[in-house]
């Protein structure tokens, strides 16, 4: 199946709006929790900017 060009379009919009620096972080922070380098009492992984619509 052949994604539309809507489709196309649409992820690469949500794509420029990402930032990689936040979205590695994020990343970062599941990585530490799987790998047992978390060291809190409750992993609850957050992004350091928000996206807005």
């Amino acid at each position: 199946m052949k994604p539309s060009k809507e489709s196309i379009s649409l992820l690469e919009y949500i794509e420029s709006r990402l930032d990689p620096a936040v979205e590695d972080d994020f990343s970062a922070q599941w990585d530490d929790f799987l790998f047992d380098r978390f060291n809190g009492v409750i992993f609850t992984p957050y992004r350091k900017k928000s996206y807005s619509c």
